[in-house]
């Protein structure tokens, strides 16, 4: 949910490319946040065989509470470590999200 509300109106294969899970399984998932009314789909106005995905209010309200406790459970424990150990953490953490994203451009053969 957090990354639709970070791109409201993607697409389903561009949910399964994002979070490198296949189509079926990305279908399974928006079947049940759609059921429980967290998602809505429409047809794309620009292009009519393209089904758009988007939060509806109780799913950003399920979004934002699910972000606030994450944020509060993040800074309770990290915010325990002394100064030193949070910038090494940070340091850490950026490593590897840059390789992440290294290896994830790589297989998709970007340059």
């Amino acid at each position: 949910m957090r990354l639709l509300a970070k791109n409201e109106g993607v697409n389903q294969a561009e949910l399964a490319e994002i979070l490198h899970i296949s189509r079926p399984q990305v279908t399974k998932i928006l079947q049940s946040l759609e059921k429980d009314g967290s998602i809505v789909r429409r047809v794309d106005e620009n292009d009519q065989r393209r089904t758009l995905v988007f939060l509806t209010e109780a799913g950003r309200d399920e979004e934002r509470r699910f972000r606030s406790f994450l944020d509060g459970y993040i800074n309770q424990s990290i915010g325990a470590l002394p100064e030193g150990d949070r910038r090494e953490l940070e340091r850490l953490l950026n490593d590897i999200a840059g390789h992440i994203e290294e290896m994830l451009h790589a297989d998709r053969g970007v340059e």
